[in-house]
């Protein structure tokens, strides 16, 4: 889960960073280190990519700091930027050729922590039923391309608007639109199939 400081204890601390406080905006960027790492982990599938999107997204956070309205809080608009930058390590290393669209992430265990959380006042029987639809979603989504993985992440995820990701991805908006229903499409059919067979293999 997210840690966010309250809104006034944040918006205090952004406008002491907008007036120069190096000190305010460090505690900003530091808070929110751990959930920005994650995004870009779950998007470049690199930990050392991940550690040099944190870097200059840090770096993009203090240099647009004066463009934050407040209209979202930091948090948000910190993730973005996050989000943005790891896209675009990702499509260097496309450009480079290290990494192909249609490979698939060969590890799940530390990605995509989806949205079925576990409550300690869930029953043994609920948790389990969660336990086993959160494994079903993770392997599902760890059998995508790398490009529905990441218009997924961007989307439902890091709730990018659709004009947002043809920025970041540099594609027109019908195009996202597009890449958008076959992510949904896949990763539907790749839980009816592990559904299935999970109720193949009890019978």
């Amino acid at each position: 889960m997210l840690y966010q400081l309250d809104r006034p204890e944040e918006s205090a601390l952004v406008a002491s960073a907008q007036a120069g406080d190096g000190n305010a905006l460090a505690r900003l960027l530091s808070l929110y280190d751990a959930p920005a790492y994650r995004v870009a982990l779950r998007i470049t599938n690199s930990h050392e990519d991940a550690q040099d999107v944190l870097q200059e997204s840090h770096l993009s956070a203090y240099r647009h700091l004066s463009k934050f309205r407040g209209e979202s809080r930091f948090s948000t608009w910190l993730l973005k930027i996050v989000a943005r930058q790891a896209v675009t390590a990702l499509r260097r290393r496309f450009s480079r050729g290290e990494v192909s669209l249609e490979s698939v992430i060969e590890s799940e265990d530390q990605r995509w922590t989806l949205r079925v959380d576990l409550d300690s006042r869930d029953g043994p029987e609920l948790r389990a039923i969660k336990s086993e639809l959160r494994s079903i979603l993770v392997g599902s989504i760890a059998e995508l391309d790398d490009a529905c993985r990441v218009a997924l992440e961007l989307r439902e995820f890091q709730s990018l608007s659709v004009l947002e990701m043809a920025g970041c991805l540099r594609l027109t908006v019908p195009a996202v639109k597009a890449r958008l229903f076959r992510a949904r499409k896949k990763l539907h059919t790749r839980i009816l199939k592990r559904l299935q067979a999970r109720k193949l293999n009890r019978n």
